[in-house]
């Protein structure tokens, strides 16, 4: 599990809106919103995301490692 905090951050850094996200996933905008601000995000939805934003879990596990410095 991995924190919606996180997934925002990498998601702004790739440059992709929360809408635009929400739309390939099949949710509303601030259902997207309410994901990425839960404590963990389950592996299913990391996955669908992950893929959306062109991103791989190691990215997001590097992305961890420099922002817990």
């Amino acid at each position: 599990m991995h924190s919606g905090e996180t997934i925002k951050l990498l998601r702004t850094l790739k440059g992709f809106s929360q809408r635009g996200v929400a739309i390939k996933l099949g949710i509303s905008q601030p259902a997207y919103c309410k994901l990425e601000k839960r404590k963990n995000v389950n592996d299913a939805q990391l996955k669908k995301i992950l893929t959306i934003i062109a991103c791989t879990k190691d990215d997001l596990e590097a992305l961890n490692r420099v922002t817990q410095q």
